[in-house]
């Protein structure tokens, strides 16, 4: 204690020398923070007690002023607690939902590699699943500018169920996705077999506009998995490319002949 102590601890309990920088002592004594023991000699266990009293009642009183803060804080009416919670859930579903959007489209390209497309009316089935939550399944499909159709559950059909299903034009499920002006591609593909000048092999010719068709989503409440079938074909006007000067017509052209 020798370093954190000073002169002349302790003076008779006066009304003028009871402050904020001393402590009561037993016997009408008090302690000065200002003028503590130089030496551990000095330094009583009665002192000890008293500052480690006046520490623990210091703690005690600054909790119940926190309390006493909180307690006459004004307290939000539910109108206006939901007024910011709506607040909330609007500032932070459009970045949420905006990632599920991009997930779709990903996943739709991601789910068409590999599969062969042979000319126009060729369609393909691009199948994946996601990890949403109902507010954005709703957000994305169902509510505000959504053109989602709600097959299940309906009042009519299966009320109580747990999956969801919703049916998608192929024009609103661009829009939902964010694929508009967007070039959905596939891979153009010369189909093997025999045609009418003999036997070809199948042949990659290069790329072909997809646009989609249709979609199905289900999704999952137990689970909160979305799981979506989207149906896309060949577009129907002359929009593909890979061919080149040395192709014949039978390589740029679709199926087999």
């Amino acid at each position: 204690f020798s370093a954190m102590f000073a002169a002349t601890p302790i003076e008779m309990a006066t009304s003028n020398a009871l402050s904020s920088r001393s402590i009561a002592l037993p016997g009408s004594q008090l302690l000065r923070l200002d003028a503590l023991p130089e030496t551990d000699e000095e330094c009583t266990v009665v002192m000890l007690k008293a500052m480690a009293a006046r520490i623990t009642s210091l703690q005690s009183e600054l909790t119940v002023s926190r309390k006493r803060t909180v307690a006459t804080t004004p307290a939000t009416d539910s109108s206006s607690s939901g007024s910011v919670s709506k607040k909330a859930k609007v500032a932070t579903t459009p970045d949420r939902c905006g990632m599920a959007r991009k997930r779709l489209a990903t996943s739709v390209k991601a789910s068409l590699k590999g599969q062969k497309f042979f000319g126009y009316g060729t369609e393909r089935e691009a199948k994946f699943d996601d990890a949403v939550t109902e507010e954005e399944l709703r957000a994305l499909f169902l509510n505000g500018d959504a053109k989602g159709t709600l097959v299940q559950p309906t009042p009519t059909n299966n009320p109580k169920s747990n999956v969801f299903i919703i049916e998608v034009g192929g024009a609103d499920f661009e829009h939902i996705a964010g694929m508009q002006g967007q070039k959905l591609k596939g891979e153009l593909w010369r189909q093997g077999g025999i045609g009418r000048f003999g036997a070809v092999k199948g042949k990659k010719l290069g790329s072909i506009d997809l646009s989609v068709r249709s979609a199905t989503i289900k999704w999952s409440k137990n689970q909160s998995k979305l799981s979506a079938t989207v149906r896309v074909a060949t577009a129907s006007s002359g929009a593909y490319g890979g061919c080149d000067d040395s192709d014949d017509d039978l390589s740029c052209g679709y199926g087999l002949f």
